[in-house]
């Protein structure tokens, strides 16, 4: 039998077993390719629709797969045993499922899509605050040697001249994004900070002494201009990440349970109250403080830096971790008490409308949600 009837009986429910079996005998010999547009095909004639072009959605089934698998070995490790037969029928049942799911979802999505998060921040200075965005090439700020260009990237850059008044200089500016927002400033020194949603950064508009000092709330990408001779120090709430130069990620928002500091590249020394000892990070390594002491552990770092590549990345994350995260980029209010107790494999672009991160998620799960405005919850 061909492949598109024992489809068309899949779908009808009057598929035996036999039938089932030969259906997940061809996903498991024909190649990626080959089933990509065999779906496609059935998925039409049986629907009889046209409009099934997006290349997306198949990317989302394959991701679907690599889930239940990702879930799968961990219960076979626990197990001791490994059967690779199990999850390409597994895989092949979920394909199914997932193309019938799609006809159905799609049709569900609020008429008003809700956008991305922006380039957008507030910066105050000297009492003074400014508007920032991406839309203009502007210099927005001068005063005695002291200058702020306004770029069309979403950047600031900070210029000390000579003849800088000493004051002026040393004096705290901040720089903070809302919900929906991140910004980029280069300070006075070179150093390139990323300023990622519903944070706050605290800092001079140039260094004196023998230290370059700064503080951080929330999470923020650091590029450290290198200085031999003046550490460039990052306070969070306490904690203090020390550097040279180097490439890190510091975040301390509520679900992090802690302050993270991610290492990249160089090296950085962490230094907390208390402290009596020099705690070290080298690059893949991750460092968590929080009351139970500092611990350090290798990490794949990759996912702590794709946000500033416009990607959301979560590898075995807790729902209502993932959900937060998106909270804070889309500015919605979630309901975490409607939501799953279970983990998720997610990748995609951070500047796509939150209903196609939300539709990704319901495909490679058996999540469906219900959005009322900018209120998300599930629905049971």
């Amino acid at each position: 039998m061909k492949f598109k009837a024992l489809y068309r009986k899949f779908l009808s429910n009057t598929i035996t077993k036999l039938e089932l079996e030969k259906l997940m005998d061809h996903f498991k010999n024909e190649s990626e390719a080959s089933l990509k547009h065999e779906i496609k095909e059935a998925f039409v004639s049986n629907q009889n629709q046209t409009e099934f072009t997006d290349e997306q959605h198949l990317e989302r089934l394959r991701l679907q797969i690599i889930n239940k698998i990702k879930e799968e070995q961990v219960v076979a490790q626990k197990n001791q045993r490994f059967i690779i037969p199990t999850y390409l029928r597994v895989a092949a049942v979920l394909v199914l499922i997932s193309v019938v799911a799609y006809l159905f979802y799609p049709k569900n999505l609020p008429i008003n899509p809700i956008k991305p998060g922006k380039n957008i921040a507030l910066l105050e200075i000297n009492g003074k605050k400014i508007f920032l965005d991406d839309k203009r090439e502007s210099e927005i700020y001068r005063q005695t040697g002291i200058s702020i260009i306004h770029h069309k990237n979403g950047s600031i850059t900070y210029h000390i001249n000579e003849g800088a008044d000493s004051t002026e200089i040393v004096a705290l500016q901040t720089i903070k994004t809302p919900r929906g927002g991140q910004y980029k400033i280069t300070l006075s020194d070179g150093t390139k900070v990323m300023l990622n949603s519903e944070s706050r950064l605290y800092f001079p508009a140039g260094f004196r002494g023998n230290t370059r000092s700064i503080k951080l709330d929330g999470e923020a990408y650091f590029e450290v201009a290198h200085q031999a001779k003046r550490p460039f120090i990052v306070d969070i709430n306490g904690m203090q990440v020390k550097v040279l130069g180097t490439k890190f990620n510091v975040s301390n928002y509520p679900e992090d349970k802690g302050i993270k500091t991610t290492l990249l590249e160089g090296s950085v020394a962490i230094d907390y109250p208390g402290n009596n000892k020099t705690n070290l990070l080298k690059p893949n390594q991750q460092a968590l403080f929080n009351k139970g002491g500092l611990t350090i552990a290798d990490v794949d770092t990759e996912e702590s830096a794709a946000w500033t590549n416009n990607l959301f990345l979560f590898n075995n994350v807790p729902f209502d971790v993932v959900m937060q995260k998106l909270a804070r980029w889309y500015n919605i209010e979630v309901d975490y008490d409607s939501l799953p107790e279970r983990n998720l494999y997610v990748k995609i672009n951070r500047n796509v409308d939150m209903q196609k991160v939300l539709e990704m998620i319901s495909l490679t799960t058996d999540v469906k949600f219900k959005l009322e405005g900018r209120k998300l919850s599930i629905e049971q």
